[in-house]
């Protein structure tokens, strides 16, 4: 791999151990306020479109994931990463060359209009400016993946690759290196106190890692979208790199706790990893994941031998209990374009959504079928299918580790999380540019008695 495509993931490598090594908020605002300085001048100062696209998508990329905004006890850092990722992209648009959208444009585009229109109408108090923070979170990496080519798409998903092995090492050591979590904690009861988060995979007294995001499911989607990347996506690397880097991107999924994330990457491994797919790795994939569950509930021993039981199992399967309230108890104009972006703990008090105690619905379809209603969820819908029937082949891991996630908890309402999707989203989206094969030149018949030369097809 060139060190052109590799220095950008370097950089946010170094990037993301200095926040997390450093500490707070004026690290993190110092960092945010470096990376959008310097990239502006950079993307304003390159003439190549594809080179700019390829700047802002990495920076908007390195903002998101490596500066925790939404887990600092400042709202500083928010409103530096939220501002830097406008100027990000309106310094983009400075240049020479023609911004091209995906494929796929329309649909999210107008899965956010719904959720902006809905919201408008709502009684949510704060519910716009979550709204914009995610709105630009997404749509900046999204967009701007179309005008990647190919050394900026393989630029791209190795900084993706090279995050998300920082941060499995990451969640490797920090058990060992900090006594307690990185920024606050992942898990608090209905006053606000902080709760053990206890990791099953590894049994009792072990805890959950975050790693820089502050919860466990983002790092999860995280080394997922790194694992599928590095099994079938632009990286050109050699089977002995790819197996080194697989190392810590499936440790950190342990030690995070991600068990529906792991069998993911399991699967993603098993299916995608080979050059032939076929039945035999469907079989094959099957088995593993029911040997790597079997030998995980005997590992952990009673902390999860009742899984049917568990607050995690329950707790998703209310949120799917509740879709038939939301179709059923709601008024049409609900139903069909949703309350909002905030209306989760609304609804929750309602009693249209389950409540157990926890504020997340933990689907973000349900969620989506909340906030946007039906149309907005099939807009969703129709993009990943989009996606995973007419993108990019080597895409389709990723996506379908994403679109799988999605059930596992509000990947909306994590900056991250929903930079990653919406990432994923467009480069998979973005058609490829077929080179049209030149004509052949013309060759004259020297057969011909009647002195013209005649072009030979062929």
């Amino acid at each position: 791999m060139r060190p052109g495509v590799l220095l950008p993931a370097l950089a946010g490598a170094l990037l993301v151990v200095f926040v997390a090594l450093a500490g707070r908020t004026t690290a993190a605002t110092g960092l945010a306020l470096l990376v959008v300085a310097v990239t502006c001048a950079a993307v304003v100062l390159q003439g190549d479109p594809a080179r700019r696209a390829e700047r802002v998508v990495v920076a908007s990329l390195l903002l998101w994931v490596a500066v925790p905004v939404t887990r600092l006890p400042s709202s500083l850092p928010l409103r530096v990463v939220l501002a830097g990722s406008v100027a990000l992209g309106v310094a983009a648009l400075l240049g020479p060359g023609r911004l091209r959208l995906p494929t796929g444009n329309p649909l999210v585009l107008g899965l956010f209009a719904v959720l902006l229109a809905a919201t408008l109408g709502s009684p949510d108090s704060g519910a716009g400016t979550r709204l914009a923070v995610s709105a630009v979170a997404a749509l900046v990496p999204f967009c701007y993946a179309a005008q990647l080519d190919e050394r900026g798409r393989a630029t791209v998903a190795a900084s993706v690759v090279v995050l998300a092995v920082v941060e499995g090492l990451l969640a490797l050591l920090e058990p060992l290196v900090f006594p307690g979590p990185l920024w606050v904690s992942a898990l608090v009861d209905a006053d606000g106190t902080p709760m053990p988060f206890g990791n099953e995979l590894l049994g009792a007294g072990s805890t959950r890692s975050q790693g820089t995001f502050g919860h466990p499911l983002p790092l999860g989607l995280l080394l997922l979208i790194g694992i599928s990347l590095l099994v079938k996506g632009p990286l050109l690397v050699s089977a002995r790199v790819r197996a080194v880097l697989l190392l810590p991107l499936v440790g950190g999924l342990v030690m995070a706790g991600a068990r529906a994330s792991l069998a993911l990457g399991v699967l993603v491994l098993v299916l995608w990893a080979g050059r032939r797919p076929g039945p035999l790795r469907l079989y094959a994939a099957a088995a593993l994941v029911a040997s790597s569950v079997a030998l995980a509930l005997s590992a952990a021993g009673d902390a999860v031998s009742d899984a049917a039981g568990s607050g995690s199992y329950t707790h998703r399967v209310g949120a799917l209990v509740a879709v038939q309230a939301l179709l059923s108890h709601q008024g049409l104009a609900e139903v069909l374009l949703g309350n909002g972006f905030g209306s989760v703990g609304r609804l929750t008090a309602e009693g249209l959504l389950h409540n157990d105690g926890l504020t997340a619905v933990d689907n973000q379809y349900v969620s989506l079928l909340a906030q946007a209603g039906l149309v907005g969820l099939a807009l969703l819908l129709g993009a990943l299918l989009l996606a995973l029937t007419g993108g990019r082949p080597g895409l389709r891991p990723a996506v379908w580790c994403c679109a799988v996630t999605m059930m596992l908890f509000d990947v909306f309402t994590w900056p991250p999380a929903v930079a990653l999707l919406m990432l994923v989203l467009g480069l998979s989206l973005t058609p490829e540019r077929v080179e049209r094969p030149a004509s052949p030149a013309p060759r004259r018949d020297d057969r011909s008695t009647a002195g013209v030369h005649v072009p030979m097809v062929l």
